[in-house]
């Protein structure tokens, strides 16, 4: 069980000042998420998920700690500790606790330090991002993430909800040099309409947009989405030819799509493009396996590797350092053998569709480092020490 322990002295580092580049690292010891949830039994509750990357490590093997701050330029230091903890559920090697607090300042900030390695995680928690429905799987572990497969599900809430279901398709993400703002559709067909009186046992079939309203909630509601029984893993001929648009030309896509789901002449594609069948294994291995994390780091309303910060890590990998402030993350990138220093910097935006909206600013200063990795990609050439 996650139980809070306080550590006796912090440093005066800033909130702002914390490299926040361990939540999109697939080889970290850990993965930390949150989700802030108004439960109908237990009141305002930041739960917790603790995904461990070793078979071998336990919950005991972590000291959970939190600090309260008012905002990013706050100085660390302040311990808050929770009034109340509940064991929520485990789910393989990810474990599930719930916190409660007398007070809630605007910032919490989840410190996980594990006992073997010394080494320390955090995850900045906005108090105000809070959810009026809590989503439990059919063995009753909380939903953390925005997304869910489909399947049966319990929906804990308050009252009756309102759900707009849209069967929309997004675009993907423009390049990070492409500064003009292109042909995105501003509205959606509302594809059905429902209301949930009795919130249990209910089955999400239809892949889409799930946009939830109650009195409770926030005025312009919340949202989540369904996928496939393979997400965030892509498996047939046209889901992954999709993500190949930040490596590849219009015409060779077209080519592909038009192969009729043809494995045969896809996978023939990939060996004319990287030169050789041992190549164009290394790409296809790579490539995907960076679409799969992007779709399980970055989905919200849309597929993870159609938001600009997936389309950002599909290509260039996990940064070197993540600086978090009030209304930005920005992401830095160390010079290399291969490629320039890079920092891309993101606008969180208000979306009724997701507790933070990340935009890239764009800027044709990107396009010669953008342009290089996407060669690097083509030619299967690894860029790990860029």
């Amino acid at each position: 069980m996650l139980i809070a322990l306080p550590l006796i002295t912090w440093s005066q580092e800033k909130v702002s000042e914390i490299n926040f580049a361990h939540l999109y690292d697939p080889q970290e010891e850990l993965f930390l998420q949150y989700r802030m949830i108004q439960h109908p039994q237990n009141g305002k509750l930041l739960v917790l998920e603790l995904e461990l990357n070793n078979q071998s490590t336990r919950p005991d093997d972590y000291k959970v700690t939190f600090m309260r701050a008012n905002t990013y330029d706050d100085a660390l230091g302040s311990i808050v500790q929770p009034s109340d903890s509940v064991f929520l559920g485990r789910k393989e090697q990810s474990y599930f606790m719930g916190y409660r607090f007398d007070n809630y300042p605007p910032l919490i900030i989840v410190k996980v330090t594990s006992r073997l390695s010394g080494l320390s995680f955090y995850q900045d928690v906005r108090t105000s991002d809070i959810h009026s429905f809590m989503l439990k799987d059919i063995s009753g572990n909380p939903v953390i993430g925005p997304y869910l497969k489909e399947g049966k599900y319990d929906i804990l809430a308050p009252e009756p909800i309102e759900v707009t279901y849209y069967d929309h398709t997004f675009p993907p993400a423009r390049p990070p040099m492409a500064t003009d703002p292109g042909n995105v559709p501003r509205t959606m067909e509302v594809t059905s309409t429902f209301r949930l009186d009795t919130a249990y046992d209910h089955i999400y079939d239809e892949e889409g947009l799930y946009h939830v309203k109650t009195n409770a909630g926030p005025s312009n509601g919340e949202s989540f989405r369904v996928q496939g029984p393979y997400f965030p893993e892509y498996v047939t001929i046209p889901d992954l030819v999709e993500p190949l648009v930040y490596i590849t030309t219009t015409k060779e896509r077209q080519k592909l799509l038009s192969s009729d789901g043809d494995k045969a002449k896809f996978d023939q594609f990939w060996v004319d493009m990287a030169g050789s069948q041992e190549n164009a294994r290394w790409i296809i291995k790579n490539y995907y396996q960076q679409v799969t994390q992007a779709n399980s780091l970055f989905t919200t309303y849309k597929e993870g590797w159609k938001t600009d910060r997936g389309m950002t890590f599909i290509i260039f990998g996990t940064p070197d350092q993540v600086i978090r402030e009030q209304d930005t993350e920005i992401w830095t990138y160390l010079p290399g053998d291969k490629l320039p220093p890079m920092t891309f910097k993101f606008v969180i935006l208000q979306s009724p569709y997701a507790d933070r909206q990340y935009s890239l600013i764009r800027s044709k200063s990107h396009s010669n480092g953008y342009l290089a990795a996407a060669r690097f990609w083509r030619d299967a050439r690894p860029m790990d020490k860029r």
